[in-house]
């Protein structure tokens, strides 16, 4: 009996067995058919036809901000600084009252050379007058030509010290114009270096700096292969350029011209230097920023063009992926020339009429088959990688 029932026992467990591994194989065959199916169903994709239009030609690189003048601010004469007429940061305009310092002693100065000239002027009409009185006297005999030599030389004496005094009161108005110190040129001042109440030497410490931002300049250096091409738009009628500070937007552009292109190439780096030009009303750029800058040297018609984020980046250059006809994908190599506001100028591998993948390119692979999609806000990210 015992032997019946372990011989049942070991019946009942085979069949358990079979059916496991019966229920096993039908799963994984539906997986497989499962993963057939959806290796077979089309990746939707972001579509787009290659297009040709007009295009800027343009040359991209960096520079920095630099004000068109720089003026350290500093005290002619020694004084104490009494007053203080602005605000660090502040806008002023040229001849804007700036500092005040200490005026009594330049005043005082002033009225001691004043009452000099005017007991210099008085003595001068008085021996101007006996002079004269002399010279009548001499031609009637009563005087002797020695005397009325005498009278004649203390007449231009006292004349000539009545030049120096007035040179002597126009030195000491001259300082004393020198206690109210002024902006010399228009711009925005920076930090306040010197306080009220200290003691100010002549031309010693600055009292503060002005930037002259309006305009302002910016410089920049090219590649010396670009000097050709800068000089052809300089000599047939100026060049633009636009400049805009890094992080910001288009909106933050501003279009200025170029000035200045120097003299020489640069033999350690094989650049050039070039400035240019910005109204900067309002103040977007500022001196010391680093901007992005963009020369528009000419216009190229009929460019053939594609979306910058169809562009992929591989181990042997750049390339997109190419819808066949029968919607299925492979890598074509492009040459991209350029990239202007969002678009890629291709130089070979393309021709109008291509229809190319935008977005979606990370489920890709050579031969999937694709679908287009509605366009999404958050293109899918496209990493870097052999095609």
């Amino acid at each position: 009996m015992k032997k019946i029932i372990a011989i049942v026992i070991v019946v009942l467990a085979l069949a358990g067995t079979a059916w496991v591994v019966k229920q096993n194989r039908i799963k994984a065959g539906e997986e497989v058919a499962k993963a057939a199916k959806a290796k077979l169903a089309p990746v939707p994709v972001l579509l787009t036809n290659v297009t040709t239009m007009t295009m800027p030609v343009e040359i991209s690189t960096f520079g920095s901000v630099e004000p068109l003048t720089t003026v350290s601010v500093k005290s002619q004469i020694t004084g104490i600084l009494s007053k203080v007429h602005f605000s660090e940061g502040q806008e002023v305009q040229e001849g804007t009252l700036l500092f005040e310092l200490d005026s009594r002693n330049p005043a005082a100065a002033l009225r001691q050379v004043e009452a000099a000239l005017e007991k210099d002027r008085v003595q001068w009409a008085n021996a101007n007058k006996e002079a004269e009185r002399f010279a009548a006297l001499l031609t009637k005999g009563f005087v002797a030509q020695d005397v009325h030599d005498k009278a004649v030389t203390d007449a231009e004496t006292l004349k000539a010290m009545l030049r120096a005094d007035e040179a002597a009161v126009e030195s000491a108005r001259l300082q004393l114009s020198y206690c109210s110190i002024r902006a010399p040129v228009s711009g925005r001042t920076g930090n306040l270096l010197i306080h009220q109440g200290n003691l100010v030497k002549a031309d010693d410490a600055t009292l503060v700096t002005i930037n002259q931002i309006h305009p302002i300049m910016v410089q920049f250096v090219l590649p010396q292969r670009e000097l050709a091409r800068v000089r052809d738009c300089l000599e047939q009628g100026g060049l633009t350029l636009k400049a805009t500070p890094q992080g910001g937007t288009g909106l933050l552009a501003v279009t200025g011209v170029v000035t200045f292109v120097d003299n020489a190439v640069n033999e350690n780096t094989g650049t050039i230097q070039l400035k240019a030009r910005f109204d900067n009303v309002p103040a977007v750029l500022w001196p010391g920023q680093f901007v992005k800058v963009i020369l528009q040297l000419s216009k190229q018609e009929n460019a053939v063009v594609i979306p910058e984020s169809a562009v992929l980046f591989g181990q042997q250059g750049t390339y997109v992926y190419l819808v066949g006809l029968e919607g299925t994908v492979a890598p074509r190599f492009v040459g991209v020339d350029r990239t202007v506001a969002g678009l890629s100028v291709i130089a070979s591998g393309l021709v109008p009429g291509d229809q190319i993948v935008v977005d979606g390119q990370i489920r890709l692979k050579p031969g999937s088959l694709v679908k287009s999609k509605t366009p999404s806000t958050k293109p899918e990210s496209i990493p870097a990688g052999r095609p």
